[in-house]
């Protein structure tokens, strides 16, 4: 999906809208942080989540009591947005190098357990398997599981992620966001600042007919049924990039 710097979304800054969505994909947001996130007045912010509800990037939250007020997270269409681009067209080379870099990153994440989560699938999709010559996104279907099933050890490892990484250097910008910091650091560091890579979560995939796709990580046979209503890809210009792991992952 694609954004443009001048683009409306609810009535707001597109890129503002995106980037405050970003911050919630993996988790859900009230009122006052959209008031807060966005610079709103109460009936400003109120009239923002009820138009971003009709458009079909917002739902409401149901927590079952579990906060006071209301709550809202980010639908399937509200994922498309906040992985979108407003980056500029790069040429397939550049795209085959930018990619050929992420999945370095991959290796380098699982193999040295750098995060709470593992990246256990990654598969292409979008315009680069198409015979383009000029590619929008690098669009990348991600699946992530938590390095360990014991929750006691997840959270230590967890709060040692967050001193670590983000702590005193970058200041979360809410308790929902740092609840979600061990997904998004994984994002970060897989992006490595490039604006060309849209990622998404693999249900996201999962979900659209007819879409065709390319496994660069994970079990084949299992992703196929996560993915029931896609085309798996033979296109010939894709290069096998999951068979080319750094020397450090060998």
């Amino acid at each position: 999906m694609k954004i443009t710097s001048d683009q409306l979304i609810a009535d707001y800054p597109a890129l503002q809208v995106r980037n405050f969505i970003r911050r919630y994909r993996f988790t859900y947001f009230q009122p006052s942080e959209a008031e807060e996130g966005l610079n709103l007045r109460s009936t400003e912010a109120e009239r923002f989540i009820h138009n971003m509800i009709d458009i079909g990037y917002l739902s409401v939250a149901n927590l079952h009591g579990a906060v006071d007020g209301p709550a809202y997270e980010v639908t399937r269409q509200g994922q498309k947005l906040a992985s979108a681009s407003a980056a500029r067209p790069i040429t397939r080379k550049t795209a085959e190098r930018l990619l050929q870099e992420f999945m370095n990153r991959v290796w380098q994440a699982n193999d040295k357990k750098m995060f709470a989560y593992k990246i256990e699938s990654v598969v292409l999709f979008g315009s680069m398997l198409s015979d383009k010559e000029r590619l929008g996104d690098i669009d990348i279907a991600l699946e992530l599981q938590p390095v360990t099933t014991n929750q006691e050890e997840f959270q230590k490892l967890y709060q040692a992620r967050y001193r670590f990484s983000y702590g005193p250097r970058r200041k979360l910008s809410s308790d929902f966001e740092k609840a979600a910091w061990p997904m998004l650091e994984v994002h970060f560091f897989l992006k490595n600042y490039s604006r060309s890579f849209s990622l998404h979560a693999l249900e996201d995939l999962g979900a659209l007919e007819g879409v065709h796709y390319h496994i660069l990580l994970g079990e084949r046979s299992r992703l196929k049924k996560l993915i029931p209503f896609g085309i798996e890809s033979n296109f010939r210009r894709m290069k096998l990039i999951e068979h080319e792991k750094p020397e450090f992952a060998q």
